[in-house]
């Protein structure tokens, strides 16, 4: 995740669906000794998230949790997050819903100026469960040979 390589001290990061909280964890470690980051965790569902606070222990005070969807992203001003992560869940709401493109244009529209968003995706084949679904898939591994048979960095 590049995100890495940014200074989070004051700053607000929005995870886009948490899912099982993978990258949560790996959000919590990276902002807990950032003066003033603010880590802000969305998800459709709440399933999973008492779970993840918990496997977290006192650092699971670390974020907040708004259960919305991503094309809502209901309880987040507009302009107000320097970062968006969304791993691993623009496929999924791209390929249940169709709505990828709506999701992205309410990402910038709570983005600051000059904000980042880093995007990882990679849709396993194992979980396709529709015909969309396994569009997705195959789309994801033809780019990613590409990028590989090409010396270039897998897209993110």
């Amino acid at each position: 995740m590049n995100i890495e390589n940014e200074s989070l001290a004051g700053k607000r990061i929005l995870e886009v669906g948490c899912g099982l909280g993978r990258t949560t964890r790996h959000l919590v470690e990276l902002t807990g000794n950032q003066p003033g980051a603010e880590l802000i965790v969305t998800d459709v569902t709440d399933r999973h998230i008492e779970k993840i606070r918990s496997g977290l222990g006192d650092s699971g005070k670390g974020f907040r949790f708004i259960q919305t969807d991503a094309c809502d992203l209901t309880g987040v001003e507009p302009e107000s997050i320097d970062y968006i992560v969304c791993n691993f869940a623009l496929c999924e709401i791209n390929s249940v819903t169709g709505n990828g493109t709506v999701a992205l244009a309410r990402f910038f529209s709570v983005l600051k100026p000059g904000g980042k968003l880093f995007i990882e995706e990679e849709y396993p084949i194992h979980q396709c469960h529709n015909a969309r679904q396994q569009g997705w898939s195959l789309m994801w591994r033809v780019m990613k040979s590409a990028f590989i048979l090409t010396s270039q960095k897998t897209p993110t």
